[in-house]
């Protein structure tokens, strides 16, 4: 999906707090720290007015960003960006987060997840069969394993992404739709058809709220959008990014 953005724009990412050496996932208490994360990552590449572009986590924290920091966005091209309804948070501020680990069902399933392998082939093989990589192309399978994975001293394949960090991640999603709400820059959001984080609710919301907003939803793909159809993705951010100057 990325490479033929890079055919017209520059494409910059941030490695994500979880993927950072000997990152602590029991110093995590809030996306807030994802936020700053960004923030400074901004200012050490001396990054303004960007086409700010995430899917899923990267999307909401994009979001939070732009909120703090506007002087940092010109534009927002969110793909699949989690939106749960406001009483998740209620429950969120009720419940601890280790106790959220344990009984939402993502953060539990997480924390139980299979995070190494003997080999390549057996890998890829289990993950062939999984029902949510089912629209998966083999080559995206095989980047994913280029590049979600390590080798350990042992030789076998670990998960790059530590499950606990999966884990806590999905124990702390925060409520951002109120901070959708408040942006003042041209926004694009991308919902699959079968999503299982932006309700038909939400989206008509949306659709309400932010009659400006470009919203686009994609056909049989889930939440797992710009994986299941990277050409059809990166045709519809170019055409949304070149809206712009080329950054």
């Amino acid at each position: 999906m990325i490479s033929p953005l890079t055919n017209k724009f520059r494409v910059i990412g941030i490695q994500q707090r979880p993927l950072w050496p000997n990152s602590d996932s029991k110093l995590f208490t809030s996306w807030d720290q994802l936020v700053d994360d960004l923030i400074l990552f901004f200012e050490q590449e001396n990054l303004k007015q960007v086409v700010g572009i995430g899917h899923s986590l990267g999307a909401v924290v994009s979001i939070m960003a732009a909120r703090k920091r506007p002087d940092l966005f010109r534009r927002l091209i969110l793909l699949e960006p989690v939106l749960f309804p406001q009483y998740f948070q209620w429950i969120f501020k009720v419940v601890p987060i280790s106790l959220r680990q344990r009984t939402i069902p993502v953060s539990k399933i997480a924390n139980n997840r299979k995070d190494q392998w003997p080999d390549r082939q057996t890998l890829f093989d289990s993950y062939r069969k999984k029902r949510i990589f089912r629209d998966l192309s083999d080559k995206v399978i095989e980047d994913w394993i280029d590049h979600g994975t390590h080798k350990t001293k042992e030789g076998t394949l670990k998960l790059a992404f530590p499950k606990d960090w999966e884990s806590k991640i999905y124990a702390t999603v925060p409520y951002v739709i109120g901070d959708l709400f408040k942006l003042q820059i041209p926004i694009h959001i991308l919902r699959g058809e079968t999503t299982n984080v932006i309700s038909q609710k939400v989206w008509e919301q949306i659709q309400k709220r932010m009659p400006s907003t470009q919203l686009w939803e994609l056909k049989n793909a889930s939440h797992l959008a710009p994986l299941e159809f990277p050409s059809s993705v990166a045709e519809w951010i170019l055409a949304a990014a070149q809206l712009e100057e080329a950054f």
